[in-house]
């Protein structure tokens, strides 16, 4: 399933949108796909990028799977993440995009199948 996040930071007040998951017609077929919120390094823009998508270079984005994205680390059973098969987001303390403080959080709003 895919989830539409709202990314809210409280120390600069930004707010985006990004998509993260996977829907199912696209599981059912068999083919990989996991959106994955991400940022753009030439433009600073917060998008919802496929990353198993080969055309999508991640020397473009850095993709907020990454730990260099988040403060911390992730602790199974007791860090609060959002998951798509192998791929996690932490809720809480991920970097921003315009203030690249570690106060973004990702809150799930809409589900899609």
């Amino acid at each position: 399933m895919a989830s539409s996040l709202r990314a809210y930071c409280t120390a600069c007040r930004f707010k985006g949108t990004a998509l993260f998951g996977a829907f199912r017609f696209v599981i059912e077929s068999g083919n990989s796909q996991c959106f994955v919120p991400a940022i753009h390094k030439a433009t600073g823009k917060l998008e919802g990028i496929d990353i198993y998508d080969s055309t999508k270079k991640q020397e473009e984005y850095s993709f907020y799977t990454d730990p260099s994205m988040y403060e911390g680390e992730i602790i199974p059973m007791q860090t609060r993440t959002i998951d798509c098969f192998d791929q996690k987001i932490k809720i809480e303390h991920n970097r921003c995009p315009n203030c690249n403080q570690y106060n973004m959080f990702f809150i799930p709003e809409i589900t899609f199948d």
